[in-house]
């Protein structure tokens, strides 16, 4: 009787209740000015992942860039056995599908946040980011899915869209992106007008050898690079 009288006592006790103190949920951290920069800084450190040493075969083997000195997988470098399930496609397949989900949640949050002069540079920073990510996509796998909302929970399937469809994209993002970064960067490293145009003019020109593309695709590629130069 004394131990329940006393169990009764300490479950009424402040101390019990339950105080994260290492952990703060993502709508409180992400709504904070340091917190929102921390989000933007994640969407391009992805980067690092997409261009880590084992991704150079994907980006090289089997072209006359390229020479074998050391073996290389098989199916990139020779075109043999290469399948979709093969572990530098699929793991490279994820981690930029990682990185648009990383922009997507920077955009999600970007009217959300705290609200600073430099919030429609860090949406048009996103949003560059996210097309770029679509650009090595496209050029990669062809048409695949053009995903712009944040991801909460389990989607098990994607409608996949047309490379067309994902160079459409890609461009409007650019631009609109183009109209809003600075002139130059504030810091070293931040999508800024120079780089936006030298990639744009690189999507145009990529596109202008596609089946859909057209004559003003060179026209435009070669105006950009003119105005990045």
């Amino acid at each position: 009787l004394v131990l329940l009288l006393v169990m009764a006592a300490g479950c009424g006790k402040d101390f019990l209740a339950a105080d994260n103190k290492s952990n703060i949920a993502a709508d409180d951290f992400f709504s904070t000015e340091a917190g929102y920069e921390q989000l933007v800084a994640a969407s391009y450190a992805s980067l690092r992942a997409i261009y880590a040493h084992p991704y150079a075969f994907i980006y090289c083997a089997g072209t006359d860039m390229y020479i074998e000195k050391a073996p290389l997988p098989e199916g990139l470098h020779q075109y043999r056995t290469l399948n979709p399930g093969d572990s530098y496609i699929t793991t490279f397949y994820r981690d930029l599908y990682k990185a648009v989900q990383n922009c997507n949640i920077g955009l999600y949050y970007n009217d959300k946040t705290a609200e600073v002069e430099t919030l429609p540079i860090r949406k048009a920073e996103l949003q560059f980011l996210r097309a770029y990510y679509y650009f090595v996509m496209v050029q990669t796998f062809g048409g695949v899915a053009i995903v712009t909302e944040r991801t909460n929970e389990p989607i098990l399937q994607f409608n996949r869209n047309s490379a067309e469809e994902v160079y459409d994209f890609i461009i409007k993002e650019m631009k609109e992106a183009l109209n809003v970064v600075p002139e130059v960067a504030a810091e070293p490293g931040r999508v800024y007008k120079r780089a936006v145009r030298h990639f744009l003019a690189k999507v145009h020109l990529t596109r202008g050898y596609e089946s859909f593309g057209t004559a003003d695709d060179f026209t435009t590629a070669a105006s950009l690079a003119d105005e990045a130069i």
